[in-house]
């Protein structure tokens, strides 16, 4: 529960030290309007010289003011002011010895720029200012105090540094929620909820037994460390199964593909419904099916050739309908047929003899039509006809010219 003050000496600790950029906040309902008082602070430990946040109670309205006391005092206040006997959260930041801010609830910023530069902090106290001589003695309950180390925050100036602390953990804490849940920079946390102890950094305070308990600010604190019971994934989640046992009802993987990729299926017995892969091949290319038993509906290979190319065709059972291989020849140029069972159909050779030579005619069945071999013979000589059907010798004895025929 919280602690409620009655102008009482403060809850103290003398080994804390804190450096500039620092934040101070505390939840804090006033009972009554005071000239100054404080409800978090931290100082010199030996001396009276001061960081504060409290009320200035002799402005109008009661605002929150973040104070920097060396000897003299200077003080940011907010714009607005407090309710008596209400909580409100309270914030004062530290930032350099020109730059000091005061918030309520998050907002209604006040800031001061004149230099105050206090000794060392070297103590933290609940209730009143943290120096030798306590001064401020706070009249209400205070609860959730807590200091932050601004030099972690993000940002190139520690100015930046306080504006990020600004828009991120303050408007956390003012909306109810624990510095625990908000905890970067965060180097001491007294919730005073049972006892006096720091719940980050150990600097618990001193017990005043003047002090009492008092009802404590509605906070939301971090639940308590359980095992939760697992839940669906959404679309498009990885999900690592810690079990090897754990059945996966009703899961079926999204797998999606483009040409020449591998699809590796992670269970054996996924059924990949309406899936064909779509494969493409130009000429003199392998083409791999990576499923055996994939039907390849309505595919037929398109193969283009030219002449004097061989043809390897991948599928003993390929038929190919309507081929024939164009035969182009010259004169006393040998032609090899590839196919025995080829037939050429109209075709005659040209041949082409002089006078006394021998004509191989190739062909047994060919016939020679209109052909007649021109003969000259002189006298004495033996004629012998080379054709034994040949006739039509008219006029051989004037061209014999004697008796010796």
């Amino acid at each position: 529960m919280a602690r409620y003050f009655s102008n009482d000496n403060p809850l103290r600790n003398t080994s804390f030290s804190i450096a500039m950029p620092f934040a101070l906040v505390a939840w804090s309902k006033q009972a009554s309007a005071g000239s100054d008082q404080v409800f978090i602070s931290v100082g010199e430990a030996a001396a009276a010289q001061y960081y504060s946040l409290g009320i200035n109670g002799t402005a109008a309205g009661d605002p929150v003011k973040a104070k920097a006391y060396d000897g003299g005092s200077n003080f940011a206040q907010t714009s607005s002011g407090i309710t008596f006997n209400k909580w409100f959260h309270g914030c004062g930041v530290f930032v350099t010895a020109t730059d000091r801010r005061a918030y309520i609830d998050g907002g209604s910023e006040g800031t001061n720029t004149t230099s105050r530069t206090p000794n060392a902090v070297g103590a933290v106290a609940v209730g009143a200012s943290a120096d030798s001589t306590p001064f401020g003695k706070y009249t209400g309950d205070v609860g959730e105090a807590a200091v932050y180390d601004l030099s972690v925050y993000p940002g190139a100036t520690d100015a930046l540094k306080a504006d990020a602390f600004r828009d991120t953990t303050l408007q956390v804490l003012a909306a109810g929620y624990s510095p625990l849940l908000a905890p970067l920079g965060l180097v001491g946390y007294w919730d005073l909820i049972r006892d006096e102890k720091d719940r980050v950094g150990g600097y618990d305070l001193s017990t005043n037994v003047a002090v009492t308990v008092s009802a404590h600010p509605p906070v939301i604190y971090p639940s308590a460390k359980h095992i939760s019971h697992l839940v669906a994934a959404a679309a498009g989640v990885e999900v690592e199964v810690p079990v090897g046992t754990l059945t996966l009802t009703g899961y079926a993987p999204t797998v999606v593909a483009s040409d020449h990729q591998q699809v590796d299926v992670p269970l054996g017995t996924l059924t990949l419904t309406g899936y064909a892969p779509t494969v493409v091949a130009s000429d003199h290319q392998q083409v791999d099916v990576p499923l055996a038993t994939l039907t390849l509906t309505g595919y037929a290979p398109t193969i283009s050739i030219s002449d004097n190319i061989n043809i390897d065709v991948p599928a003993g059972a390929l038929t190919l309908t309507g081929y024939a291989p164009t035969v182009a020849a010259t004169a006393n140029v040998s032609i090899d047929v590839p196919l025995g069972a080829l037939t050429l159909t109209g075709y005659v050779p040209t041949v082409v003899i002089s006078d006394h030579q021998i004509i191989d005619v190739p062909l047994g069945t060919l016939t020679l039509t209109g052909y007649a071999p021109a003969i000259s013979i002189s006298g004495t000589s033996i004629t012998t006809m080379p054709l034994g059907g040949l006739g039509g010798l008219s006029g051989l004895s004037a061209m014999c010219g004697g008796s010796d025929t």
